[in-house]
C-alpha cells in the first residue's frame, strides 16, 4: 500500500508536469519490473481513479456540509417560531395588561364621583374589648351575577332587580340579627359576583360590560356594609372568587390571581374607608378560600367549582382538620346538608 502510494505520487506529479522525472527513473526508484512504456500507460489509469475519489470525497463532504446548514435552518427556523411566540404572547399579556390599567382609572373615577356624591362614612370607633358577650351572625352572599338580564318564562333578573334582592337581604339581616341580640355581622360572599364574558351564552345575556358590571357591584356590596354598619356594632367582610369573576374567558390563559375579585375588594375598600367598623378580612389561603371563625366555629367558604360536592369535606378536612360548616355557591339552589 506504501509502494503503492509512493507510485501514485510519482505518476500524477509526472503527469502534471510537476516532475523532471523520466518514466525509467520512476520504475528504477521503485525498483518495478514493469517497462517505462507500460507505466506511463497505466499512469493514466491512476490518475484517472485518483481524480475520482477526490470527486467523489468533495461530493460526500458537500453533502455533509448542507446536511449539518440544513439542520442549522431548521434549528433557525424553530428558534424564530419559539421567539414569534413569545412575542404574540408579551403583546397579549401588554394588552391585556393596558386594559386593566385602562379598567383601574375608570374605577379611581367612578369611586372619586361616588364618594361626592354619595358619601359612606360611619365614624363610630368601636373596640373589640366594647362587647362582652360577642353574639354573631353569618349574611352568606354568592352567583349575583352582577350585569346579566334575563326575561323568560321561569325567570326575570337585571341590575335593578340585583339591587332590589340585595336590600331585600340587608332587611332580613338587620331583622334577624336585631331579634337574636347579634352586635357583630359577617358578610361571607362566595364568587361569581360579575356575570362577565368568559361564555357565549354570559356575553349575550350581558346588558352592561364588564368595567360597569365590577363597578355597579363593587357599590351594590359597599352601600350594602354601609347600611349593616349602622345597625352593627362590628361589620366583617370575606371575599373569595368564582370561576365568573375570572378576567380572560380561557381559563388556562389566567393565573392564580387573575380575577375581577381583587379589583371589586380594593374597590370596596376604598369606597368605605371611613367606616370605621368595617373589617376587610384577607384571605390566608388564596383568593379561593375563606376561613373564619364565628362563635367558636371553623366556617370554610369557597366558590365550589373545582371541587365536587361530594369531595368538598374529605379535602377541606385535609386541609383545614375538623370543620363546622362549609359555605359554598356555584349550583343556584338552596341546600343543605349533613356531613
Amino acid at each position: 500500500m506504501q509502494q503503492f502510494e509512493q507510485l501514485k505520487n510519482l505518476v500524477i506529479s509526472k503527469l502534471d508536469r510537476e516532475s523532471d522525472l523520466s518514466w525509467e527513473d520512476i520504475c528504477d526508484i521503485l525498483d518495478l519490473d514493469i517497462n517505462p512504456h507500460e507505466l506511463r500507460k497505466r499512469s493514466y489509469g491512476i490518475k484517472a481513479y485518483d481524480d475520482y475519489l477526490k470527486n467523489k470525497s468533495i461530493s460526500q463532504m458537500s453533502n455533509d456540509i448542507q446536511n449539518d446548514i440544513d439542520e442549522k435552518l431548521i434549528e433557525l427556523k424553530k428558534e424564530r417560531v419559539k421567539l414569534n411566540d413569545l412575542r404574540t404572547q408579551v403583546n397579549k399579556g401588554l394588552r391585556e395588561q393596558a386594559r386593566y390599567e385602562d379598567l383601574l382609572e375608570l374605577l379611581k373615577v367612578e369611586i372619586r364621583n361616588l364618594s361626592t356624591e354619595k358619601p359612606l362614612a360611619n365614624k363610630i370607633n368601636p373596640t373589640i374589648s366594647d362587647i362582652t358577650h360577642r353574639n354573631e351572625c353569618i349574611l352568606a352572599l354568592s352567583d349575583l351575577h352582577y350585569g346579566i338580564e334575563i326575561d323568560n318564562s321561569w325567570n326575570k333578573f337585571n341590575s335593578d332587580i340585583a339591587k332590589d334582592r340585595m336590600n331585600h337581604m340587608i332587611n332580613n339581616t338587620i331583622k334577624y340579627g336585631k331579634l337574636h341580640g347579634c352586635n357583630m355581622c359577617h358578610v361571607l360572599i362566595t364568587g361569581d359576583l360579575v356575570n362577565n364574558n368568559i361564555h357565549l351564552t354570559s356575553r349575550l345575556s350581558n346588558r352592561e360590560n364588564i368595567a360597569k358590571q365590577t363597578m355597579g357591584v363593587s357599590e351594590l356590596i359597599s352601600e350594602a356594609i354601609y347600611r349593616l354598619s349602622k345597625e352593627f356594632r362590628y361589620v366583617t367582610l370575606s371575599i373569595c372568587d368564582g370561576n365568573h369573576d375570572r378576567i380572560y374567558p380561557n381559563k388556562s390563559d389566567n393565573d392564580y390571581n387573575d380575577s375581577f375579585i381583587h379589583i371589586i375588594r380594593e374597590f370596596i375598600k376604598l369606597r368605605c374607608m371611613d367606616i370605621n367598623n368595617l373589617i376587610v378580612q384577607d384571605n390566608k389561603h388564596g383568593s379561593e378560600l375563606i376561613e373564619l371563625n364565628v362563635c367558636g366555629k371553623k366556617i370554610i367558604g369557597l366558590h365550589g367549582d373545582k371541587i365536587p360536592a361530594k369531595a368538598t369535606i374529605p379535602r377541606l378536612t385535609t386541609m383545614f382538620g375538623k370543620i363546622d360548616y362549609v359555605i359554598r355557591g356555584h349550583v343556584h339552589n338552596s341546600s343543605q346538608d349533613s356531613f
